[in-house]
């Protein structure tokens, strides 16, 4: 009766580690679909997804009046920030738009690009910068564009300086040397998916994942 007692603790040990060891593997594979996968473009969709009209809404409420021309950008220049290269982000040459956005999206750009930094140090990730690449757009911007891409909107949150696109596709790595660890464009957009969604929630922003422009496109909700 011992041994067969025994038997049964053997049997049974083997049949709980081959069940951890099944787990690990499941868990490893999820965890991998998520970091390595582009950091799920489905997952994305489903927390990224605020519709133009309502970021359009929002920009009406908290923007500038929509610019005719790069004139009138200039004219309007004092209700605006510049936004130019620093240490947290980089500001890609911009074709059909201007580097400007009010005080509210420019106080959100900072902050997306700085906690960025921050929870790059925090896993010992070495520094990137984040890549602006669409900020301040004319309705002279809005019609050229719609000339090259026929997807553009023609409504555009774009054109009240509320609105700007970070891309994913692309990270600006640091020149210097650096105590922490290289990470994968996956990895990266992961970190930038997290800062997004906990602003997102914090009402801060609207953020829609856009695939084929490879970009998150942002709105303020602040003044």
């Amino acid at each position: 009766m011992g041994q067969r007692y025994k038997n049964i603790l053997i049997i049974a040990a083997g049949i709980v580690a081959a069940l951890l060891v099944i787990g690990g593997i499941i868990w490893t594979v999820y965890d991998v679909s998520l970091r390595d996968s582009d950091a799920s473009h489905k997952l994305c969709q489903k927390l990224f997804n605020d519709k133009n009209p309502v970021q359009v809404e929002t920009a009406k409420a908290v923007g500038i009046v929509p610019p005719e021309t790069r004139a009138d950008v200039r004219a309007a220049a004092s209700q605006l920030v510049k936004i130019e290269d620093n240490q947290y982000y980089k500001v890609d040459p911009l074709t059909h738009s201007v580097p400007y956005l009010t005080p509210g999206g420019s106080r959100l750009l900072d902050m997306i690009a700085e906690g960025f930094a921050e929870r790059l140090q925090e896993q010992h990730i070495a520094p990137y910068r984040l890549i602006v690449t669409s900020v301040l757009r004319t309705r002279e911007d809005v019609l050229k564009l719609g000339q090259v891409n026929v997807n553009a909107s023609k409504n555009s949150a774009h054109c009240y300086a509320t609105t700007f696109d970070i891309t994913y596709s692309r990270f600006d790595a640091s020149k210097g040397d650096s105590i922490y660890r290289k990470a994968s464009r996956s990895e990266l957009k992961r970190v930038l998916m997290e800062v997004l969604r906990e602003l997102q929630l914090a009402k801060k922003c609207y953020v829609k994942y856009e695939k084929k422009q490879r970009c998150f496109h942002i709105t303020t909700r602040m003044k």
